[in-house]
């Protein structure tokens, strides 16, 4: 019976030695996957914060790009007034110089119909 209880004490300490083999070997895995998980997080930290700084980057040129749209479109609009301006002085200078031309002829014949009448 003594044999026994040495037999299952040797077979106990055996198991004990061999599972606190096994939960060292458990502990130094989970040491090993906290330390990839941390440089896991740091990476994709760094990622995201590489993605932040473009996408700001991209909006501040997204914003320039729609300030001087919006420059372009101003302009643009000055310019059609001014070329609409300058079409309606363009047809009144027309319209004064047709009149002036009217006159003249108007009292270019009228002035020959009284020579004419003068010399019969």
């Amino acid at each position: 019976m003594l044999k026994g209880v040495i037999s299952r004490y040797n077979t106990l300490e055996q198991a004990n030695a061999s599972l606190l083999q096994e939960l060292m070997q458990k502990d130094d895995s989970i040491d090993r996957a906290q330390q990839a998980l941390a440089e896991l997080t740091k990476t994709k930290t760094d990622e995201v914060l590489s993605y932040n700084s473009t996408i700001a980057a991209l909006h501040s040129q997204l914003e320039k790009c729609y300030q001087h749209t919006v420059r372009k479109e101003e302009e643009t609009l000055r310019q059609k007034i001014h070329h609409r301006n300058q079409c309606q002085l363009y047809g009144q200078l027309e319209l004064a110089i047709k009149n002036i031309v009217d006159l003249k002829v108007q009292g270019s014949q009228g002035e020959t119909r009284t020579k004419t009448a003068h010399v019969t």
